[in-house]
């Protein structure tokens, strides 16, 4: 026993040290032996360690599973100190996406809570399996307890708990009563920093919002180094945040230090890789680097994106400022495909399949789709100001191609006022600008020059391929060929 425990010791060593493959597979020979064995007290602590390798590399459905098998095994065989950190860590799974429902991880939080309370008794009496182990030095693994990197903070799993029910504000309270204790390791400091970060961020300004997440990456610096998933992980997050408020170049950066980290042990970290390749690709889109753009969502399809309606949008932009209109189309259709249940997502998805028809010469199957997004986003008033807006400067740009000048016009000022509205530094007003500027150059209006300087402003600092793309829009509204026959549409 003493020996199969030091191998495990081993393994949990690896865990915290982020390598995660190298840890499972030096755990599969330990599990079979500890089931040969048949001692129910050391395959509980495999199975415990097992899951959160299985948690750490992405798979946590199967921790659950492996967790609460674990917690049998303790719970039978008196192993408190087990069953109290697989309660624990059992909340801090459960709280993640995809999170238990809130009854059953307010549930979980109790028993991890009495577990707890449990092990502190047993402590006081001596019953406990894991005190009579220790006293052996059977567990070189476990000590000392008040340091311990794998033991879930009583304040983290409680914040997990009020986090899931809704109550960021408790939340992130719990957090920072957990922070202002002494003593707490590095890891777990940063858990507790991280999820305070998760917490404050939609009920604070951006600014201090960032401060959080900052302070959080800090403590994933202080606790590991450079390379450490844990780490890459935090990058990947305050990334993500980046991003949700349209610091596309800030979040780049982020998913760009983070990874590194993850290819390191790419089985491991598919899910969060693919989220990064994606986070790089509208990066590159928005910057208009369209070859760049496509290389980071073959990355991402590659890693299993294929049901990601996100990456499929991306795809499309990136296809068709590409001039891919047949591939444009291709992942619009996908993308309205995996929008069944949401009308407006879905109705956005058309807005990008009309735009794809457009450019493939397919004039009235652009217009009726873009003519039933315009409906839905109708019903949504304001709310929907931006996608309305999209869906007009296309159907003006479609409307300067087939010389219908008045309604080309009517379309793209609706557009180009809406941005005005509700600005939006993006290929998509420039476009605007760019078309009624042509239709303004065919009428000889004086005020065609500056509009176009104001598209070009857009476009040239971004180089070639904006330049390039640019110039099939204008190409698009001055009616060169694009398709020679619409029934030549595969």
């Amino acid at each position: 026993m003493q020996a199969e425990r030091r191998v495990l010791a081993g393994v949990a060593g690896l865990e915290v040290a982020g390598a995660y493959s190298e840890a499972i597979a030096g755990l599969e020979p330990l599990q079979r032996r500890a089931l040969a064995l048949g001692y129910a007290p050391l395959l509980a602590e495999v199975l415990y360690q097992r899951a959160r390798l299985e948690h750490y590399r992405g798979d946590p459905a199967r921790a659950r599973e492996t967790l609460l098998r674990a917690i049998d095994l303790a719970e039978s065989q008196r192993h408190d100190r087990v069953a109290a950190d697989a309660w624990g860590f059992l909340v801090e799974v459960g709280a993640l996406s995809p999170a238990a429902p809130a009854a059953t991880l307010a549930g979980w939080y109790r028993r991890a809570r009495a577990a707890q309370a449990r092990l502190r008794g047993d402590a006081a009496r001596g019953h406990d399996l894991a005190r009579f182990l220790d006293e052996h030095e059977w567990t070189p693994w476990r000590s000392p307890r008040g340091n311990d990197p794998q033991r879930v903070h009583p304040a983290l799993m409680r914040g997990l708990v009020e986090l899931n029910a809704g109550d960021a504000v408790a939340a992130a309270r719990s957090f920072a009563g957990g922070l202002a204790e002494p003593g707490l390791h590095p890891l777990t400091r940063a858990k507790l920093t991280l999820n305070r970060a998760v917490a404050l961020q939609e009920q604070v300004g951006e600014d201090e919002a960032m401060r959080a997440w900052d302070e959080a990456v800090a403590a994933f610096r202080a606790a590991t180094w450079a390379g450490h998933p844990m780490l890459s992980g935090a990058l990947l997050r305050r990334g993500e945040f980046s991003l949700s408020r349209w610091h596309a170049a800030a979040a780049a950066r982020d998913f760009a230090a983070a990874l590194p980290g993850l290819e390191r042990d790419a089985p491991s970290h598919r899910g969060a890789l693919r989220t990064i390749h994606t986070g790089l690709a509208i990066d590159a889109v928005t910057r208009l680097r369209i070859a760049a753009a496509a290389g980071e969502v073959e990355a991402a399809l590659a890693l299993g994106g294929s049901d990601d309606p996100l990456l499929a949008s991306v795809g499309f932009e990136a296809s068709l400022v590409g001039g891919a209109a047949h591939e444009a189309r291709d992942y619009a259709v996908h993308e309205q495909g995996l929008f069944a249940d949401d009308a407006t997502a879905a109705a956005r998805a058309g807005v990008h399949l009309g735009e794809a028809l457009a450019y493939l010469g397919d004039a009235p199957a652009a217009r009726a789709h873009l003519d039933a997004a315009l409906r839905h986003f109708a019903t949504l008033g304001e709310d929907a100001a931006q996608d309305t807006a999209y869906a007009h400067r296309t159907l003006g740009l479609l409307a300067l191609r087939g010389r219908r000048e008045a309604e080309a016009e009517a379309a793209l000022t609706r557009a180009i006022g809406l941005w005005e509205a509700q600005p939006c530094d993006c290929r998509d007003a420039a476009e605007a600008k760019l078309g009624l500027a042509v239709l303004l150059a065919r009428r000889g209006d004086p005020r065609a020059p500056a509009l176009r300087s104001a598209a070009d402003a857009f476009f040239k600092p971004l180089g070639a391929e904006a330049i390039a793309h640019r110039d099939r829009v204008v190409a698009f509204v001055d009616a060169v060929p694009l398709l020679a026959d619409p029934e030549e549409l595969p």
